[in-house]
């Protein structure tokens, strides 16, 4: 996902809606480059989840393709997220949801893997230093 604003004061929240009417094909040509078409408005529920009703309006007004969503960031926010690793899953699928059949970004591999390995050949070589 590329960020191309974020809103976290009512003043820049003007400012964004502001900048929308003053320059809809800014906003078009970044949903018409974005790899699914449209822009994403996105929230977070504890921010409040009306932050982004004026954004997403003025764009939907401007005739920029975009849709509304709001994150969550709490377990047990919503039905079957009750760990941490759920709302992560439930954000990404809210995200990969909007996305346009075929246009699914290919899953990288998370570094974790990477550091699980070296920690373990790590814990290794101490445990064998000390045999």
């Amino acid at each position: 996902m590329n960020c191309i604003d974020s809103y976290p004061q009512p003043t820049t929240l003007k400012d964004l809606i502001d900048d929308i009417h003053a320059d809809p094909g800014k906003y078009k040509a970044i949903a018409e480059n974005s790899s699914i078409g449209k822009i994403i408005v996105i929230e977070n529920i504890v921010a409040g989840p009306e932050m982004g009703i004026g954004v997403h309006e003025a764009l939907k007004e401007a005739g920029v393709p975009c849709e509304r969503v709001i994150f969550l960031n709490l377990p047990k926010s919503a039905e079957n997220v009750d760990t941490i690793l759920d709302y992560y899953a439930y954000n990404k699928n809210l995200i990969l949801s909007l996305s346009p059949a075929g246009t699914t970004p290919a899953p990288t591999q998370s570094p974790l893997g990477i550091l699980a390995a070296a920690a373990g050949i790590f814990g290794a070589c101490l445990l064998f230093r000390r045999i």
